[in-house]
């Protein structure tokens, strides 16, 4: 343990919180997180989360899997892995093994397209997915100098959400729903027929 401390203070030039929290809190502490202002944070979490984080990081669906917390952690953070730390170095010994894990905030206009629409979904967690998903797209193009011509069925018709999850809200969903939002939204297709879309609609109005 002495050996992971010292790799924590070695790649932090300054520290002003030091804290122990238990596995089991990581989607409260997560929450927590993005509401606050920080340059960065080491975390020893559970190592499942951490693979998770990994994989939908890197879009490996296939090695982990369905989790909420570990796609939204990739929308609002960049991550860093450092070791994984086996159980027995803890006292009394949990029944997983933990891994310290760096996170870094994110700055919205330098995510993803998928990245960004899943921050805009949580960030309006109490609306409806259509609304939310739709706004997020909007705000994307808009990022990028275009105007959004699309209205909220078109936009959902394009990326085939089923039926069921698009007047949930972001708030009400579990671990498989955003799974079925994160394949729809990493579909490459789907991205490149709501730019030709709204491309073939901009030129539509203009005329």
């Amino acid at each position: 343990m002495e050996e992971i401390i010292n790799l924590v203070l070695l790649s932090i030039q300054s520290i002003n919180q030091f804290l122990s929290t238990p596995f089991n809190i990581t989607e409260p502490l997560f929450n927590k997180l993005c509401s606050e202002r920080f340059r960065s944070a080491v975390l020893l979490v559970g190592d499942r989360y951490a693979s998770n984080v990994q994989c939908y990081k890197v879009g490996d669906i296939q090695n982990t899997s369905p989790s909420r917390l570990a796609i939204l952690t990739n929308a609002f953070f960049d991550s860093k892995y450092y070791m994984q730390v086996p159980s027995g170095d803890f006292s009394p010994e949990p029944s997983v093994n933990g891994t310290l894990l760096a996170l870094i905030p994110s700055k919205k206009r330098n995510l993803s397209f998928k990245d960004y629409v899943f921050r805009n979904i949580w960030d309006q967690r109490t609306r409806p997915l259509k609304y939310s998903i739709s706004n997020g797209i909007e705000n994307y193009l808009s990022l990028e100098g275009n105007i959004c011509y699309m209205d909220s069925d078109r936009i959902m018709g394009i990326i085939s959400l089923p039926d069921d999850l698009v007047e949930e809200r972001g708030s009400d969903l579990g671990n498989s729903d955003f799974l079925k939002i994160y394949i729809c939204l990493s579909d490459k297709k789907n991205k490149k027929r709501i730019y030709k879309t709204n491309k073939n609609l901009s030129e539509r109005y203009r005329n």
